[in-house]
């Protein structure tokens, strides 16, 4: 079996980016998000230089916590789509 590796161009790359973006805000905007406490408590960890990982099952709100938790000038990347 041989492993193919793609190399995606800026434009590309760029659109899949903005796209993953308009799809959360759309997402956040029309689902009711509930508040979780965990969020403040994550927020405090943002400071540190380590690296962040959330888990959890399926469909427990990972993807919302971090996107939350980004904030404006960070950048959020679904690469399990």
């Amino acid at each position: 079996m041989e492993l193919v590796v793609g190399i995606m161009r800026t434009d590309e790359l760029k659109r899949v980016l903005i796209s993953q973006r308009e799809e959360m805000e759309e997402f956040i905007g029309r689902e009711r998000i509930i508040p979780r406490e965990v969020e403040e408590n994550v927020r405090g960890l943002l400071s540190s230089p380590r690296v962040l990982t959330i888990l959890g099952v399926r469909r427990s709100g990972k993807s919302v916590l971090a996107w939350r938790l980004s904030g404006e000038n960070s950048l959020y990347i679904n690469f399990f789509r």
